[in-house]
């Protein structure tokens, strides 16, 4: 059986530019689909006012800058950034049905997320408390690494490390 060769050779270049228009796309599609639709013509005026300086003062102006860019920005690159450490997943532990499950990030950050809630709710230091959504993200952040970690340094006690025995 003969493998299937393509005929064209498509560079990276190519590649990378279509991502980024179809990114961009995406981004102005979402920007103007809303209770109030703002075109894309109004979506770049407004654009440039903005970078100029210009006080628009508008309605437009506020729904756009300050309620659809950043929510769509947000989604933009949470999506981006689970996609890179999803594919980092996949290649690291040479399986492409790797997730976050396996290896104990999940549990782990859950873990520390619960550790920042039993803290707060026992009327823990006060820098604790009051730092709010943001510590649970940071607990729960330093509670993946620690679980990897533990992992990792589980697995490697032996005398090489496989990837079997990072995965079991």
């Amino acid at each position: 059986m003969s493998r299937l060769r393509l005929p064209l050779r498509v560079h990276t270049a190519w590649v990378l530019a279509a991502l980024g228009a179809g990114s961009l796309i995406a981004v102005l599609s979402a920007c103007a689909v809303g209770a109030v639709s703002i075109s894309f013509a109004d979506q770049f005026s407004i654009l440039a006012r903005w970078a100029t300086g210009q006080s628009g003062g508008g309605e437009f102006d506020y729904i756009y800058l300050s309620i659809r860019l950043p929510r769509v920005m947000t989604a933009y690159l949470v999506g981006m950034s689970l996609a890179c450490v999803g594919a980092l997943f996949q290649s690291l532990l040479r399986n492409p049905l790797a997730e976050p499950y396996i290896v104990g990030v999940s549990p782990g950050a859950s873990l520390g997320a619960t550790v920042f809630l039993g803290m707060t709710a026992s009327g823990g230091t006060a820098a604790v408390s009051g730092s709010g959504l943001g510590g649970m993200l940071a607990f729960a952040f330093v509670g993946g690494i620690v679980a990897v970690g533990a992992a990792y340094i589980l697995a490697s006690q032996g005398k090489f490390l496989s990837l079997a025995d990072i995965l079991l």
